[in-house]
């Protein structure tokens, strides 16, 4: 009997041992699967620590940034006022003298002791019409008549160097127009239709035709291809 309980309490404090020992192994496992290893707090606390004092250095350079750009607006400002207020001292001033100018009445005009009397101012006179000059063509008159006014009945070219108060026959007008046609027109110039057609005033083709000898011409080689119109016969008086 006495061998068979200490055989029992033998058992029984092995038993025990294994399970406490199975025990402390199992809250170590927890505790590790739980928790986890102390430096993993560590480096996201220094992480979060050196985030954080990034964005606090960049919230002071911006501070600064913002207190010196208001510190210049600031000037710019001042400057500005002291600037509207000279301007108004001025327009004060001005505006006194005006009045002072306009309540004096005028002086009376007394010739100075010695000075001679001088007549009045002649009143301007206005410039007289041109005349043509009939020993020289139209185109070397000074200045010629301009083509738009005399051969379309208006000019549109603002300030024109060419005359528009000459009083012309017929047979100048008809000269005119002749002489105009010796002259590219502008849209052919440039290898564009004209939009004036057959009305237009200048050349589309030399008048001379095929038969034109001169060097410079301002007609291309395919603009002396066309023969020339016959000319109406003028009269001259």
């Amino acid at each position: 009997m006495p061998s068979s309980i200490a055989s029992s309490y033998g058992r029984d404090g092995l038993e025990s041992r294994r399970s406490s020992e199975f025990s402390i192994q199992t809250h170590e496992t927890d505790s590790s699967s739980v928790g986890g290893p102390p430096c993993e707090y560590e480096d996201s606390w220094s992480s979060l620590k050196n985030a954080t004092e990034s964005l606090v250095d960049r919230l002071i350079r911006q501070r600064r940034q913002d207190e010196i750009a208001l510190e210049a607006w600031s000037a710019r400002c001042r400057t500005l006022e002291e600037e509207v207020a000279r301007l108004a001292d001025l327009l004060h001033r001005t505006e006194i003298e005006r009045d002072a100018i306009v309540t004096k009445p005028p002086a009376p005009d007394r010739p100075s002791p010695g000075s001679p009397t001088l007549p009045p101012r002649a009143r301007a006179v206005a410039a007289p019409l041109p005349v043509i000059d009939p020993t020289k063509a139209m185109s070397r008159q000074s200045p010629p008549p301009c083509n738009a006014f005399y051969l379309v009945g208006h000019c549109d070219v603002p300030r024109c160097r060419y005359e528009h108060r000459y009083a012309l026959t017929p047979e100048q007008v008809e000269e005119m127009r002749r002489g105009a046609k010796h002259h590219v027109c502008n849209a052919i110039k440039f290898g564009n239709e004209c939009p004036d057609g057959d009305a237009c005033i200048f050349g589309h083709f030399c008048p001379r035709g095929p038969t034109c000898g001169r060097e410079r011409c301002s007609f291309d080689d395919s603009q002396h291809r066309a023969l020339p119109s016959p000319r109406p016969v003028v009269r001259r008086r």
